[in-house]
């Protein structure tokens, strides 16, 4: 692994993270404080028994939200300007696991992804090239201090590697449905997804031939893209190849879908394979001549002088890389899997946040999309849709439904909100959203009772539609809470007195 490929990987990974951390401060009180739609009570709840830690979930108020966030957005500034680099990965790792854990209605592949490139940047000099720290060893002349030509050659850096493999080969894994394979229709059915669809999307899925195209190439991308990337002959070359298409390959669905970061932080990941060659023929360095056949084997973790500690970091990365294997391989197969990987171990990966789970619209696509609609009755009498700022209740498909969500958080919230599991969590969303208007909102219009619905619309394999059907999801009367009605329920039914 090249050092300067480690520090575009390094920045890439910190843009990422204080985006998110962006994101989750306009969100602190809504999804991270008692006063939002998941208090800890809830969490407990639902989520306790999974042994997952956060220091977020120490206090419900709104100011320790805010604190710990801002401290990992200011710890992800400092790993981007790679100042104290180790510290400040290993505190925006323990705070994003933390983050993860206070909120699971919420999270998405980017944020697995996140937590684990970084759990195995801990290990890794990132801040050896291109950053506040070289410049500091630099002028202290520190002997040290790496060449800036040098190879790293250890562990961990493996270990970083396999882990963005496994991410494509354990998904190909559960790609086991026709779909993907004899059918090819699977491509197509994603972008079918109004929810997640940008413009993009919506004028791809007008060309069935090419997205069965497209679909086979991604799966055979998703299994080859990685194995290049370790060919040991024509290294270079290959190792190119495979960073241009699976970096080409996440443009790709981020131009076309709105699934968070998810894109973002696997094109950052596949930066760190970037070989020596591309940058010694891109980039150039004016104050170090290198060589051209260059190839120090150097490991900035197992010292010379300490050779115990050496021997006990790199046996810790082979457990932790076991723990991340079995995870994946049991998630394929629970039932068989089990016998090797037993629920009594899922501590040993659980405190290290090691967890993952790389579906990706596996085994199919879902078949069935909508947009929500919080009907709301004000006190003087007229309605309005809590979600679309108070403008008049319509049930008409929005033109672009992934537009209609404030970010990717909250598109994930509501997509979880309608799926059975997670039914308990619709009371205190429109607690919360009328709250919040209430707060903002006097006299004659305050909400006095609201209904959650969710317009439902199947999509077939063929790219047809179905008629949309409005379900009743929860509603509140006045101070009571009324269960939605055994048979279904009609939109234009007022509100009772």
């Amino acid at each position: 692994m090249d050092l300067r490929s480690l520090a575009a990987f390094r920045i890439a990974l910190a843009a990422v993270v204080v985006s998110d951390s962006v994101v989750a401060l306009t969100n602190a009180e809504a999804f991270y404080s008692d006063t939002g739609v998941l208090p800890r009570t809830a969490l407990a709840e639902q989520w306790g028994g999974q042994m997952m830690w956060s220091l977020h979930a120490l206090s419900g108020s709104l100011t320790w939200q805010v604190v710990l966030i801002v401290m990992q957005l200011m710890a992800a500034v400092s790993l981007l300007a790679g100042h104290r680099t180790r510290v400040a990965t290993l505190v925006c790792w323990a705070l994003v696991a933390s983050l993860d854990a206070r909120n699971p209605m919420i999270n998405n592949g980017a944020d697995s992804m996140i937590r684990l490139l970084l759990f195995w940047s801990v290990f890794l000099p990132l801040g050896a090239r291109w950053s506040l720290d070289a410049r500091r060893d630099a002028k202290q002349g520190g002997s040290g201090a790496p060449h800036p030509g040098s190879t790293l050659v250890s562990l961990p850096a493996a270990c970083l590697l396999l882990q963005v493999a496994f991410v494509y080969w354990f998904s190909v894994a559960f790609k086991n449905h026709g779909v993907w394979w004899s059918e090819g229709t699977a491509l197509r059915q994603v972008l079918e997804l109004d929810s997640l669809a940008r413009p993009a999307a919506v004028w791809l899925r007008e060309y069935p031939a090419a997205c069965r195209a497209l679909t086979h190439f991604t799966v055979i991308l998703e299994i080859l893209g990685p194995v290049v990337a370790f060919l040991p002959v024509w290294r270079a070359g290959c190792r190119f190849i495979a960073v241009l298409a699976m970096v080409g390959l996440h443009a790709g669905i981020a131009i076309c879908l709105d699934i968070g970061a998810f894109p973002w932080v696997m094109m950052a990941a596949w930066l760190a394979f970037l070989p020596s060659e591309f940058w010694r023929r891109f980039i150039r360095d004016k104050h170090v001549n290198i060589p051209k056949n260059e190839n120090i084997r150097c490991d900035y973790h197992v010292g010379k002088r300490d050779i115990v500690f050496g021997f006990v970091l790199n046996g810790f990365c082979v457990f932790s890389l076991s723990m991340v294997f079995l995870w994946n391989l049991r998630g394929t197969n629970f039932a068989f899997w089990e016998k090797v990987f037993p629920r009594w171990a899922n501590p040993a990966a659980m405190v290290f946040r090691l967890d993952q789970y790389w579906t990706m619209f596996a085994p199919t696509p879902l078949m069935e999309d909508g947009w929500f609609v919080l009907r709301a009755g004000l006190s003087d009498g007229s309605e309005v849709d809590l979600l679309r700022d108070g403008a008049p209740v319509s049930w008409d498909k929005p033109a672009l439904a992934s537009a209609a969500y404030k970010d990717a958080r909250w598109q994930k919230y509501q997509t979880n909100l309608w799926m059975t599991i997670h039914q308990v969590h619709r009371m205190p969303y429109g607690d919360y959203v009328a709250r919040r208007w209430n707060d903002s909102h006097g006299g004659l219009s305050q909400v006095v009772a609201w209904q959650l619905w969710f317009v439902r619309e199947m999509t077939q394999p063929d790219g047809t539609r179905g008629k949309p059907e409005p379900i009743l999801m929860a509603q509140r009367e006045g101070h009571r809470q009324t269960p939605p009605p055994a048979t279904s329920a009609s939109p234009e039914q007022p509100f009772r007195e």
